[in-house]
C-alpha cells in the first residue's frame, strides 16, 4: 500500500545507513505509532521534491504491507527512524492508494473439496506435508514477530540484522535469516521460508517442501523427483496454485469454502496438535450422552418407587448387598 504524506528529517539517521544527512528514495526505515501493534517497516517509494535533507520537510509517498496501511490513521503524524524505535522525523499521513501488483491477494477463489480432483495415497502424503510446512510456518513467523514486536518481513536487510541480529534463538525458537527468507529450527521441527513481494510467508517452492520433508518426515522415502511431479498434480487437480515472483515460482495452498464441511483424516505419520472435536459429533456425543442419563434417571426413579412400597427387610437386605 502506498501512504502519501509529508516527511520531516529532524535528526541525523543512524552511521549504518547509507546517507547520514538525508532521506532518499528507495531507502528503507521504520514507522509506529499507539494505534499500531508493531514497529512496520517502510520503503521510500517517490519523493516528488528530491531527498529531504537535515531540517528539511517535504512530500514523499512510503509504500508499506497492507496490514500496516489500514491500520494507520489518516492525518496521523507517524514516528520514523530505526527497528529499535529511535525516531529521527515524523510522517504526515494524508492519504492512502493501494498498489494492484503487491496489495491485491494472489488470484485463488476458495474452493471445496468436490471442485477439486481426488488425491493418490503419494499425493494426499504430500499435501498433508505441505499443510504441515505452512502450519509451521506461520507459528515460527508469528512467533518471532511477536517477540521482538516487529514486522521483520518488509525491513532492509541492515536495519533487521541491528535489531534482531543475523541469527539468534528466542523462545526455544533458532532463526537465522539470509537473503529474502530464514531457516528455523523448534523444538520438533526445521524449515525454511522465503518472503514474498507482500512479505507473506506462506509461499514455498518445490525445495523447500523436499527439505521439510527430508528434516522432519525421512521415514516416507519421497524422493525429489516424486515431490516435484506431485505438486505439478496438486497444481493441476487445483489443490495449489502458483504465483510468478522475481526469484521463481511460488506456490500456495488453495482456500478451502467455508462451505466445506468435510472432516478430514489426519495420517498416522504426520505430527499435529491434538485436534477438537468437530461440532457435529459434539452434538451427537451429547444427544447419545443425554439419553442414556435420562433412562438410568428412569431406572433410578423407578426402582426408588418399588423400595418404597416393597416390606421393609427386603429394602435392608438391598442396602446391605449394595454397601458389601
Amino acid at each position: 500500500m502506498l501512504l502519501h504524506g509529508t516527511l520531516s528529517l529532524s535528526s541525523a539517521p543512524p552511521a549504518r545507513w547509507v546517507t547520514q544527512d538525508q532521506l532518499e528514495e528507495g531507502q528503507f526505515l521504520c514507522f509506529w505509532s499507539e494505534t499500531l501493534p508493531y514497529t512496520f517497516g517502510a520503503r521510500l517509494h517517490a519523493m516528488p521534491e528530491g531527498p529531504v535533507r537535515l531540517g528539511q520537510t517535504k512530500r514523499a509517498i512510503l509504500s508499506v504491507s497492507v496490514e500496516a496501511g489500514e491500520q494507520a490513521g489518516l492525518r496521523e503524524c507517524l514516528p520514523i527512524g530505526t527497528a529499535s524505535q529511535e525516531a529521527i522525523g515524523q510522517f504526515a499521513l494524508e492519504a492512502k492508494e493501494i498498489e494492484p501488483e503487491r496489495d491485491l491477494p494472489f488470484g485463488a477463489l476458495p474452493l471445496s473439496d468436490y471442485e477439486r480432483e481426488s488425491l493418490t495415497e503419494v499425493e494426499q502424503q504430500l499435501f498433508c506435508c505441505i499443510e504441515q510446512w505452512v502450519q509451521q510456518a506461520n507459528q515460527l513467523c508469528s512467533a518471532l514477530r511477536e517477540a521482538f514486536q516487529l514486522d521483520f518481513t518488509r525491513l532492509g536487510r541492515m536495519e533487521r540484522n541491528a535489531r534482531m541480529g543475523r541469527k539468534g534463538t528466542i523462545k526455544g525458537i533458532c532463526y537465522a535469516f539470509h537473503g529474502i527468507g530464514c531457516y528455523f529450527e523448534g523444538k520438533d521441527v526445521k524449515l525454511d521460508v522465503d518472503f514474498d513481494s507482500q512479505g507473506n510467508w506462506r509461499g514455498f517452492d518445490v525445495w523447500r517442501v523436499q527439505s521439510f520433508i527430508d528434516w522432519n518426515y525421512p521415514e516416507l522415502g519421497l524422493s525429489p523427483a516424486r515431490i516435484e511431479q506431485g505438486i505439478e498434480e496438486l497444481l493441476r487437480k487445483k489443490w495449489l496454485y502458483q504465483v510468478a515472483q522475481l526469484y521463481g515460482p511460488f506456490y500456495y495452498v488453495t482456500p478451502v469454502a467455508i462451505t466445506d464441511l468435510q472432516i478430514k483424516r489426519v495420517p498416522f505419520w504426520v505430527k499435529r496438535k491434538k485436534r477438537a472435536t468437530p461440532l457435529g459429533a459434539s452434538v451427537l456425543v451429547w444427544v447419545i450422552l443425554d439419553s442414556i442419563r435420562s433412562s438410568l434417571l428412569s431406572a433410578n426413579l423407578c426402582a426408588r418407587a418399588a423400595r418404597k412400597t416393597s416390606p421393609g427387610p427386603r429394602h435392608l437386605n438391598y442396602n446391605s448387598r449394595r454397601h458389601q
